[in-house]
């Protein structure tokens, strides 16, 4: 088992095959590929997605990438872990790029609000909220506010040792407590 995923060695064995096919040009592996790891790849994504229909659009832009990048494939390691891993870089850039889409328009939602038409007043309460929200995210410094978002998954992980970053969000979260006491505490 591959992070839940479940996947028998006979079907491991099989992708194997299908991909040291494929990374060799055949063609005719293509089909046997696909249906032997599109449920891997839709699963995976739906786990790191919130919505499932970006995690259709990740599986299959992954799926894209696999068969774009089978030539590459080195048959000496295995092949699931390898699909996986360009599954996972496909969700980072689609995180990615939803992040710059929301910040063209305005911050990033943070509060999640019932879907089943809330009432007038909890809209309200939520606007005023992400108002205050926003306000306060804004006080903070850029590279607090990155490493705030990278924390929360929204944007890639600086590439610093694990030590500065935990130290580094450390610092941010703090910062965002004092403003936030500062402004919104009686």
């Amino acid at each position: 088992m591959l992070l839940g995923l479940q996947v028998d060695r006979s079907e491991r064995n099989k992708l194997q095959l299908g991909m040291t096919r494929l990374a060799q040009g055949d063609r005719d592996a293509f089909e046997q590929v696909y249906s032997l790891v599109w449920p891997q790849v839709y699963q995976f994504a739906k786990r790191l997605l919130p919505s499932e229909s970006d995690a259709q659009d990740v599986a299959q832009e992954a799926m894209l990438k696999v068969f774009a990048k089978a030539a590459n494939f080195d048959n000496t390691r295995d092949a699931l872990p390898w699909i996986l891993g360009i599954t996972f870089h496909e969700s980072r850039t689609w995180k990615k790029k939803k992040l710059r889409r929301r910040e063209t328009h305005d911050l990033p939602q943070l509060l999640a609000i019932s879907a089943d038409a809330p009432s007038p007043e909890t809209q309200l309460i939520s606007k005023d909220l992400q108002a205050v929200l926003r306000d306060t995210l804004n006080i903070l410094e850029p590279k607090d506010l990155e490493t705030l978002l990278a924390v929360s998954g929204e944007l890639e992980r600086p590439t610093v040792p694990p030590a500065t970053f935990r130290k580094r969000a450390q610092r941010a979260l703090h910062k965002l407590r004092l403003i936030w006491s500062k402004r919104h505490e009686r």
